[in-house]
């Protein structure tokens, strides 16, 4: 049986062959009926189509901290007790001070470490021809039009990284959701028709899954028995959409 992401992902498929064979229609960008969708509008462009709505995950590579603390000082004066006591009881903060200090260098340290952070952990995406749109409850309704994405690479099933300009430089984030496969394929359309990479998006065994559960290949379109091949094709033409 298909799950979902395996029907996403083949919605994906057929819609690149379409797209390589200039072959598609209005109604062919339309993946899911109007009723499925989130009830965002067109913002980019004026012709721009709705394609899919569904949850996403939206995670940034950064660092939590930038390496710096502010650390502890030893105190002057440990307590009253007289001398002695006072001396060995401010002797024990102190090497109390430069342990809590140590702690907090090495936290720092290990803060300043770049790693994948959540930014958006449950959110609600909508692909379009034009980008991508995410509402979340804290960060509100982020639209992002394809030329503002640098790069895209696949990610693993259900997962993309891409690379998208910001007002300081850019930033690395990745996508998880159903449609990530959707946003790939379209974006490569869009703007990068040779992206070295325009292929390389599934797996042996979804190919597989979809053979045993629908009896024909993916990629060719042809009836599983007069099927030999395994791999997504090196190349689409008219002949396969």
């Amino acid at each position: 049986m298909l799950s979902n992401a395996d029907v996403a992902v083949l919605h994906a498929v057929t819609l690149q062959k379409k797209f390589e064979g200039r072959s598609y229609v209005r109604s062919d960008l339309e993946v899911l009926p109007r009723q499925s969708m989130r009830p965002v509008r067109p913002l980019i462009a004026n012709d721009e189509v709705m394609m899919a709505s569904g949850g996403c995950a939206i995670h940034v590579w950064d660092a939590p901290g930038d390496g710096s603390y502010t650390a502890s000082q030893t105190p002057v004066v440990g307590t009253g007790f007289g001398n002695s006591t006072g001396t060995a009881q401010m002797a024990g903060l102190a090497v109390g001070t430069i342990a809590v200090n140590m702690f907090s260098a090495s936290r720092a340290h290990k803060d300043a470490q770049p790693r994948w952070m959540d930014f958006i952990p449950n959110g609600a995406l909508t692909v379009s021809t034009h980008g991508l749109y995410i509402e979340d409850a804290t960060q509100g309704l982020l639209t992002w039009g394809w030329n503002l994405i640098q790069s895209i690479e696949w990610g693993g099933p259900s997962r993309i990284v891409f690379r998208i300009a910001t007002d300081d430089g850019s930033v690395q984030a990745s996508l998880a959701s159903d449609w990530a496969e959707l946003a790939y394929i379209t974006w490569i359309h869009a703007v990068f028709p040779d992206h070295p990479q325009k292929y390389l998006y599934t797996t042996a065994d979804w190919a597989e899954r979809v053979r045993t559960d629908l009896g024909w290949d993916p990629w060719t379109g042809q009836p599983v028995v007069a099927v030999g091949q395994s791999e997504p094709p090196q190349s689409l033409t008219a002949a396969d959409a």
